[in-house]
């Protein structure tokens, strides 16, 4: 051991965290669902360029 060796700290938060994965081992699969349900859609690229074609050009200073 090394003679100015700290102990190993863990803040409350990642104790919680820690305990809350232990308490639901599926927690991380229940996540990644969720994330897919909002997050992961597939790209309509036509869409996407209509958004950006139909966009309003500003100039760089908006008080003219």
């Amino acid at each position: 051991m090394h003679l100015f060796a700290r102990p190993i700290f863990e803040s409350e938060c990642t104790q919680f965290l820690n305990g809350l994965r232990k308490s639901d081992p599926t927690l991380q699969e229940k996540q990644a669902a969720g994330w897919a349900l909002l997050r992961d859609k597939p790209l309509d690229l036509e869409q996407r360029q209509r958004d950006e074609d139909s966009r309003v050009k500003r100039s760089g200073y908006v008080y003219k």
